[in-house]
């Protein structure tokens, strides 16, 4: 690619230092990477999936936190993990105890 400079994919001379791919990525509004595999994602015939993991990709990770806010999130933690205890410990009930199936 051409390095640093932003690329405009409707200005001619850039468009000419370009591959038919990288004209394609340069269109797309996404980290070079993610545009890869949108693009290959059509090919394939799957963009659904490569639009949700895409999707994934390029956001942050949810279970990461500032340093500053650990114990707030270490609290919502145990109380999402003690909530989904009890449940699993129902579900087992109904399903051994009561021949229930979920």
């Amino acid at each position: 690619m051409l390095g640093e400079e932003s690329i405009d994919p409707h200005h001619a001379s850039s468009l000419s230092q370009l591959t038919p791919l990288g004209h394609h990525l340069a269109a797309l509004p996404t980290d070079v990477r993610i545009g890869k595999f949108l693009l290959l994602g059509a090919i394939f015939g799957v963009t659904d999936e490569a639009l949700t993991i895409a999707a994934i990709l390029s956001s942050r990770s949810p279970f990461l936190t500032p340093f500053d806010k650990r114990d707030a999130a270490d609290a919502a933690k145990v109380s999402i993990y003690l909530f989904l205890s009890i449940y699993i410990h129902i579900c087992i009930y109904m399903c051994v105890c009561l021949s229930v199936y979920i």
